[in-house]
């Protein structure tokens, strides 16, 4: 029996966690674009309503290879790499507005009888500030090349995700939020946070001056991790408040 006065969009995207690209391809093409957005993400607890600039980088160790007995002198994409990799986490410090520093993957290398002509790493740089997350990118990738350079290898790198931060002015006064509160605050929940640096699918919208938030649907935990779990009941306390954050959206 719940009515609203907006027309209402259930959209599912994918490859949230390769760059929000199903978010970024919809509201690209969209026709016409939300006046608001509903980002359904995470664990109850939060309201997103801010969001967190993330860039995804590979970079590249490149050198000519050659077989382990001429090893001697040759240079090593797989050793330039280790030494950039150790340079690079020098800048994984805390710090206010914060920085996220994490090079999560690495790989490279022919065979274990070669000298590695190639060898890369993935980095992942989030910040709440355009600034500082240009800072950090501003320090990391020249103390990376310089190691890359001064043992014998190439350096290089691209850009694989670039995704803005933002935050609409006055979004912890918008009827969305407040609206969200108050729904929450019906189900019991008075001590729900707001969380101004999210990484989730509303960070297009947001990164766009689109009025965002960002809510969970259920009670979990160890998020991204082989111990991540979600309590399945909890489930119909986040739908429930779905249903009513629409029902105060007039």
């Amino acid at each position: 029996g719940i009515k609203s006065p907006y027309n209402i969009t259930f959209l599912l995207t994918v490859q949230e966690e390769v760059g929000l690209k199903g978010m970024k391809h919809y509201l690209a093409n969209v026709k016409q674009k939300p006046d608001m957005v509903v980002s359904v993400d995470g664990g109850i607890g939060s309201v997103a309503v801010g969001a967190r600039g993330i860039d995804w980088y590979k970079v590249y160790a490149k050198g000519p290879g050659g077989h382990t007995n001429r090893s001697l002198g040759i240079p090593s994409a797989v050793k330039s790499l280790a030494l950039a990799i150790t340079e690079a986490y020098k800048y994984q410090v805390e710090q206010d507005p914060a920085i996220y520093l994490n090079l999560g993957v690495i790989g490279g290398g022919t065979t274990e009888n070669a000298v590695a002509e190639e060898a890369w790493v993935t980095l992942d740089m989030r910040s709440q500030s355009a600034e500082a997350l240009k800072k950090l990118e501003d320090n990391v990738f020249p103390a990376m090349e310089k190691a890359i350079t001064d043992s014998g290898c190439t350096f290089e790198k691209e850009l694989v995700v670039d995704i803005s931060a933002g935050q609409v002015p006055g979004v912890d006064k918008h009827k969305l939020v407040l609206a969200t509160q108050d729904a929450w605050s019906g189900l019991g929940y008075k001590d729900i946070k707001l969380n101004y640096s999210a990484s989730i699918n509303g960070n297009v919208a947001m990164a766009m001056g689109i009025p965002t938030i960002g809510v969970g649907m259920s009670t979990s935990e160890n998020a991204h991790s082989l111990k991540e779990r979600s309590k399945v009941d909890s489930i119909n306390i986040g739908q429930k408040h779905l249903l009513m954050l629409l029902e105060r959206l007039k």
